[in-house]
């Protein structure tokens, strides 16, 4: 069984799914018409049916980032579990998608507190954003300190503190 604090570093799909699920709230920057970059909180909606190459949010339809998108749609996505010192960045494309059935499949009840009228409501929009590329770091263990003291200590090389993954999507 895969241990989402510690994914297996020769899987970097399965790695970057891993961090996504287990941190879930992320900041979505985009670029408005003015070139100027915004970032707003967003909760990851993908179940393990959706985890290809699409991240799922629900946003405001009439909202800032809707707008920024509509004008350009490179968006960046990131993840940060500074407890776990785990930090994922993702870079992709994103639209609106019309498709009731996913919205459907993809509300949760958490969602209502943002979506008062609940799935149907008009305010509500799904956002895909389709990843073309994305990083993600995770930061050795406390316990590999002692490995890494050790190996000071007898003038061995030591292992990095971070480890550094990129997953190409295109």
């Amino acid at each position: 069984m895969e241990d989402p604090a510690h994914p297996d570093p020769r899987l970097p799909r399965q790695g970057l799914w891993s961090l996504v699920r287990q941190i879930r709230e992320a900041m979505l920057a985009t670029c408005d018409a003015q070139g100027r970059l915004h970032a707003q909180p967003v909760t990851t909606l993908n179940r393990a049916e959706h985890e290809d190459a699409s991240l799922w949010f629900f946003l405001r339809r009439d909202g800032d980032a809707a707008r920024s998108i509509a004008v350009d749609p490179r968006v960046a996505v990131t993840y940060a579990d500074p407890g776990n010192e785990h930090f994922v960045s993702i870079g992709g494309r994103a639209r609106i998608v019309e498709r009731m059935s996913l919205v459907d499949a993809l509300w949760t009840p958490a969602s209502r507190r943002w979506f008062p009228a609940g799935p149907r409501d008009p305010a509500l929009a799904l956002l895909e954003v389709r990843i073309e590329h994305a990083a993600y770091w995770d930061v050795v263990t406390r316990a590999a300190w002692w490995h890494r003291a050790r190996a000071a200590a007898r003038g061995e090389a030591a292992m990095p503190m971070a480890r550094q993954r990129g997953v190409d999507f295109r």
